[in-house]
């Protein structure tokens, strides 16, 4: 069998490869359904995404026990194991090899030719035992043109502030130099509870909590300036991580790092070695920043002892323990026996089975968060609890009445490029059409993007998928989702994102372009099984769903399923009952 292995930024029509006859084309980017079908008539053989491998929720369990046969190797004198903080870090590539490999095992004895180096078509290539041909051999086959070819995608995908954080993220990791030129702040009160947040969205939910107890001072500390937010509830008080930081290493610690890179070799020599997973990912260079690193780590964990030691925390609240950096205070209020609590800051997570829980309780926002947490995580069901934060609206608005003005069209983008998606063929399958109903209602069509999408990008994609015309009905929004864009909503679309909650619990119907989700993380089986969306199997049924909106009900048994608030006196209980 001859298999074209196609690189994300290739397409398996256009180029000399499309001239020749193949068995099998393998995407290693992600079009979609409706993509792929269409690149199958053209092709004459079947053409499948990568990650079409995957099997949600499963593969990260399967991650995350393959992962924990190296527990309790690498534990510093705190208590906190460093294999498990950092080695799921390179979850995604764990499951890019596990994906090759059950593909792989679905095409038996195949010659494989790739359009372009990529390291992913290197991969495959291994998993295989067997050398790939490339049509072509670009910047990315060179060391010196590979750095400068990723360089180039990511000022093209992050906005300046986003650059500039992650030149701080990579050269400034152990807050060596931050941490001399930032001012904490005066301490404040005893008995604080700990916020922990690297990006905006954490902290939203964090402070969302936070307003319940308007007489409970809470600390939201900061690990980047991503974190940082306005509008903070008058009873939250902020501070940078890097102000704690610690100047010169203590002999201590220097002995603690000594102790954990020999338990670091030790590991890459025994347990690494035993499991065929962790071997192939050792050996593909995965971990490889988990020995050299530790020492900034370190010095990350004295700057969470400092916030603990300084500051008096009661209790901690984390928005997202899968976070390395986030998970450090959580770990080790645990030690001293602080009540730690979790809420996630997104409606579902499939990441969680990737470590042990870290946190005493876990809070769910409603059944639909609750149900899936407890099938994923392992967790005991009594550890998970019910509390969503309050609403700034009153739940039960029902569906909304079909007007003849309808509010506006609101394309919810996704950072679709995390796992290669081909976010211009989503734009061009979509944006058209939606147009077209905007047009013909007299309304407009939102895009909103994710935080980290880049407009430069994303109004090159628009431009590229819209006529002249229609460019004049279509606003791009780069920001926090507020209240006043979900209130002018007619009706939403996203392919799988969280944000199908916002709109349901408001009344807005939701729907997920499901011909271009993948099966990575399951979420849209669960979003539509409880009612927060509806799916629509091709491009095509984007014309029907102002017909489709007359029998889209969200009723209040919906919305009660997706958010149930808690009240300030069991948040009270939660944070201040002792472990």
């Amino acid at each position: 069998m001859s298999v074209l292995i196609v690189h994300p930024d290739d397409s398996p029509v256009a180029g000399p490869w499309a001239e020749n006859r193949w068995d099998f084309v393998l995407d290693l980017g992600w079009a979609g359904q409706t993509a792929y079908r269409e690149w199958e008539k053209k092709m004459g053989c079947p053409v499948r995404g990568l990650y079409g491998y995957a099997e949600g929720p499963p593969d990260f369990q399967s991650i995350g026990a393959a992962l924990s046969s190296c527990r309790g190797v690498m534990m510093d004198d705190s208590g906190l194991d460093w294999w498990e903080i950092l080695a799921p870090l390179r979850a995604l590539e764990m499951l890019q090899l596990l994906v090759t490999r059950r593909a792989l095992r679905e095409l038996g004895e195949t010659d494989f030719v790739g359009t372009r180096l990529h390291p992913m078509a290197v991969m495959v290539g291994k998993a295989a035992g067997r050398e790939i041909r490339f049509y072509m051999k670009d910047a990315e086959s060179s060391g010196i043109g590979g750095r400068f070819q990723r360089m180039r995608t990511a000022v093209a995908l992050l906005t300046p502030a986003q650059l500039l954080q992650a030149a701080l993220d990579k050269w400034d990791p152990g807050y060596r130099v931050r941490g001399r030129v930032t001012f904490r702040g005066r301490a404040g009160t005893s008995g604080a509870v700990l916020l922990p947040s690297g990006y905006a969205n954490v902290t939203r939910m964090l402070n969302a909590y936070a307003k319940l107890l308007p007489k409970q001072p809470f600390l939201l500390v900061t690990t980047r300036k991503g974190g940082e937010m306005t509008g903070l509830a008058q009873n939250v008080r902020m501070a940078p991580l890097a102000g704690f930081a610690v100047g010169s290493m203590a002999s201590s610690t220097r002995k603690e790092v000594r102790s954990l890179r020999e338990s670091w070799g030790r590991l890459q020599e025994g347990l690494l070695r035993a499991d065929v997973e962790l071997a192939a990912a050792n050996d593909n260079g995965w971990f490889r920043e988990i020995g050299t690193s530790i020492e900034n780590w370190l010095r990350v964990r004295d700057a969470w002892k400092n916030v603990l030691n300084t500051e008096h925390i009661a209790a901690v609240l984390c928005g997202d323990e899968n976070n390395a950096t986030n998970r450090i205070p959580a770990l080790l209020a645990g030690k001293r026996n602080l009540r730690t609590v979790h809420c996630d800051h997104g409606a579902l997570n499939a990441l969680l089975p990737l470590r042990s829980p870290a946190c005493d309780l876990y809070l769910v926002k409603g059944e639909m968060e609750g149900d899936f947490m407890t099938r994923t995580f392992g967790i005991s069901p009594q550890r998970v609890l019910p509390g969503a934060p309050p609403t700034p609206f009153a739940t039960g608005a029902g569906l909304r009445e079909h007007s003849p003005k309808p509010g506006k069209i609101v394309f919810f983008s996704e950072q679709l490029e995390l796992t290669m998606g081909r976010t211009r063929i989503l734009y061009e399958e979509l944006l058209p059409r939606l147009c077209s109903l905007a047009r013909e209602y007299g309304t407009r069509v939102v895009v909103k993007l994710h935080p980290f999408e880049s407009p430069a990008l994303r109004r090159e994609y628009i431009d590229s998928a819209v006529s002249a015309q229609d460019r004049e009905i279509v606003e791009l929004i780069h920001g926090p989702l507020t209240e006043e864009l979900l209130e002018s909503s007619w009706f939403a679309l996203t392919v799988e994102s969280g944000v199908s909650v916002d709109c349901a619990i408001r009344g807005i119907p939701c729907f997920f372009c499901s011909w271009f989700g993948t099966p990575i993380a399951g979420y849209e089986k669960q979003f539509v099984r409880y009612g927060a969306a509806r799916a629509l199997h091709s491009p095509d049924e984007v014309a029907r769903i102002p017909e489709m909106l007359k029998e889209f009900e969200i009723s209040p048994e919906v919305q009660r399923g997706l958010w149930s608030p808690m009240s300030p006196a069991r948040l009270e209980e939660l944070l201040g009952k002792p472990c």
